[in-house]
């Protein structure tokens, strides 16, 4: 699918990279959209969308790669954190 921003940037999740980058994505569990952009003065990268918002550009696959790895590290950590608060709840109750 391809969308033009309000400020004239063409997002295309329908490029190949942009593709090969969603697939990684997916089978990663990381609820993203990757687009590649095209900017008004004809510049290219690509742009990773969370909720419909960006949140990290580059103009490399392999930096699209390692963002969606540390944002799978990360999802890692949130559901450890959370079930070793849990943990400790169940501890603290005896």
């Amino acid at each position: 699918m391809k969308v033009t921003t309000g400020n004239g940037v063409i997002l295309d999740t329908d490029h190949i990279g942009a593709k090969n980058a969603n697939n990684y994505a997916r089978n990663k569990e990381v609820e993203v959209i990757v687009a590649h952009a095209t900017f008004p003065d004809k510049t290219e990268s690509y742009v990773i969308l969370e909720n419909n918002q960006p949140v990290y550009e580059s103009t490399s696959l392999e930096g699209i790669g390692v963002q969606i790895d540390m944002m799978t590290l990360n999802k890692r950590y949130e559901a450890l954190d959370k079930l070793a608060e849990q943990a400790q709840e169940l501890d603290m109750g005896y």
